[in-house]
């Protein structure tokens, strides 16, 4: 999981009803999965992402080009509840 995954969920406790409930799923979340930090690759190709966006005038969040540059750079599927998400060449999406 991109660490900037993880920061997103712990961005969304302070949004929750239920915060430590919501603080278990996720340390549960976390002996499950590998945190992977940004590499090289994956910023090279949130440049890319950034420069696509911003030319088309379609910025998303930041944290969210970060999410979808790991995705690409690692060629794995992204899924995600978001639709601007779609506005990423090269992302292969999975919509929920």
């Amino acid at each position: 999981m991109p660490v900037t995954v993880l920061g997103e969920l712990y961005c969304g406790l302070r949004k929750c009803n239920n915060p430590e409930k919501e603080r278990l799923k996720i340390s549960d979340l976390c002996e499950r999965c590998l945190i992977v930090g940004v590499d090289e690759g994956t910023a090279i190709r949130y440049a890319e992402i950034y420069s696509n966006l911003e030319e088309k005038g379609t910025m998303i969040p930041l944290n969210d080009i970060w999410i979808a540059a790991f995705a690409v750079r690692h060629e794995i599927s992204l899924l995600a509840r978001d639709g601007h998400f779609e506005r990423i060449d090269g992302l292969n999406l999975i919509a929920l």
